[in-house]
């Protein structure tokens, strides 16, 4: 795996965050709220409840592959996700450049319609720096820090829907 400092941490994925799939909520069901259901390509709708309290990291499972988001905010990740539910010490911002380093779209696992089978990445072995090193390498990044409110300005409600 080549050279790396000897404090790294070396296993598999599944040991350093857990991706757990997300909730189904049709649009229909949702009641409008101030609570963001994130799909597979970003904010969908609002929602009046949340299943995930902050800090949350959400990529797509089914649709669409490849986006990463970072969520500072109470949200609903919706069945079309993935979301790391555990980050077992890890520091959420790094996590989340971590998975959008990983170029998910890769591993597409499906024939027709885009997936991404969590059971497909977690087996990876891979390295993962300490604590310190991981904040350290968040700071270089515009997106670990990135915050939800960048998906918001590109999110436009349809009349009668309540933008949070």
């Amino acid at each position: 795996m080549g050279d790396f400092p000897n404090d790294w941490r070396r296993g598999k994925l599944k040991e350093f965050f857990v991706l757990q799939r997300g909730s189904d909520l049709t649009k229909d069901s949702a009641t409008p709220g101030k609570f963001p259901v994130i799909s597979s390509s970003g904010i969908s709708y609002y929602h009046d409840v949340a299943k995930v309290n902050p800090p949350g990291v959400v990529t797509g499972r089914k649709g669409s592959l490849g986006k990463v988001f970072y969520v500072d905010e109470p949200f609903w990740p919706h069945d079309t996700t993935l979301w790391v539910n555990d980050f077992k010490g890890n520091d959420p911002k790094f996590v989340c450049i971590y998975l959008e380093n990983m170029q998910l779209e890769k591993w597409d696992a499906a024939t027709s319609v885009p997936t991404l089978n969590r059971n497909n990445i977690l087996g990876i072995i891979t390295r993962f720096p300490p604590l310190p090193e991981q904040k350290k390498s968040q700071k270089s990044s515009a997106y670990g820090t990135k915050p939800l409110n960048s998906l918001k300005s590109s999110y436009r409600p349809k009349p009668g829907v309540k933008k949070g």
